[in-house]
């Protein structure tokens, strides 16, 4: 007997969900290898991994989520472009890797470093030889990365039944909802192929930050979207200036919920270390900041996974 299409559709969504957490299980184990290996050396972001024998990890792991974000569909409208907009920013900072990292487990050839031990520079060498080799490939996988989302864009402007992302498309939510996510990505591809040309060295040096910080914003939003949807609701009649009054009052009464207290966790977490850096100096901040956005950023996308899980077995 041939299975129910509509069912296997919504039992592939939910691996794809899944997946989702087994990449950044991936992640972390690779991490921890890495550290334990290294004697306890930690790099002071996760993104300088790059760096280490993480590399290939680190790089796939953000090119499956971004693939992921972009193709699961979020809740809500305010979810659903959080997600397109996290998975634009991902790949980039895995393109353009940051300048700052720690001496321990650099991938460079022992021949650099013997050659490099005789001149009495081996450190600083092996960190010049590090950045160089991955600052050579920022140009060409950046170009590769926008061509291939501008053909994506293109793609859905020419056949329009690609971009549906509900069966209700009549609601005037969700065709805003495609609106801002198209012309998000658009204004991505134009502003970074700008941003790339005219300005390279200055690419090199802010894209991948601004990016991250990006990408952790996005994931906020879809946290902070999610807590508001399930416990306040905006009546379709309801003026604006009414609801932007009410709204803190709103956010405030979906703290409590569970989507509420990972958001609040995200935010006072992020805040606590960037005081404690301020304050002592600790060089290891952002790579706690990164370690706590993407553990809660974990939680919240299990949780809700379950929750869509026993809908998908109830239907």
């Amino acid at each position: 007997m041939a299975a129910d299409p509509s069912a296997t559709a919504k039992r592939s969504y939910t691996y794809l969900r899944l997946g989702m957490a087994g990449v950044l299980l991936a992640l972390a184990f690779s991490i921890g290898y890495e550290v334990v290996s290294e004697g306890g050396c930690w790099q002071r972001s996760i993104s300088a991994y790059y760096y280490t024998a993480s590399r290939a990890v680190f790089v796939g792991a953000l090119v499956a989520l971004a693939l992921a974000m972009i193709t699961v569909l979020g809740s809500t409208p305010a979810e659903d472009v959080g997600l397109n907009l996290a998975g634009l920013f991902a790949p980039v900072v895995a393109f353009v890797p940051t300048r700052e990292f720690d001496n321990c487990s650099l991938l460079v050839s022992p021949a650099t470093i013997r050659a490099a031990e005789a001149r009495g520079d081996a450190i600083r060498t092996a960190r010049a030889a590090a950045a160089e080799t991955a600052e050579a490939a920022v140009v060409n996988n950046m170009v590769t990365y926008l061509l291939v989302v501008a053909a994506a864009l293109a793609l859905l402007k020419l056949m329009p039944s690609l971009a549906a992302r509900r069966d209700h498309d009549a609601d005037p939510n969700w065709r805003t909802t495609l609106r801002l996510s198209y012309g998000a990505g658009w204004a991505f591809c134009v502003a970074y192929a700008a941003w790339l040309t005219l300005a390279e060295d200055h690419f090199k040096r802010w894209a991948h930050l601004t990016s991250a910080i990006s990408l952790f914003v996005c994931i906020v939003v879809v946290v902070v979207a999610t807590a508001y949807d399930r416990t306040a609701t905006r009546d379709v009649d309801e003026p604006t200036r009414v609801f932007l009054q009410s709204l803190p009052n709103r956010l405030a009464r979906a703290l409590p919920s569970r989507y509420g207290l990972i958001a609040a966790a995200m935010i006072i977490g992020f805040l606590g270390c960037v005081v404690v850096r301020w304050a002592t100096g600790w060089v290891h901040w952002f790579l706690v900041i990164e370690i706590l956005m993407i553990a809660l950023f974990a939680v919240f996308w299990i949780v809700q996974t379950l929750e869509l899980w026993d809908r998908v077995q109830a239907d």
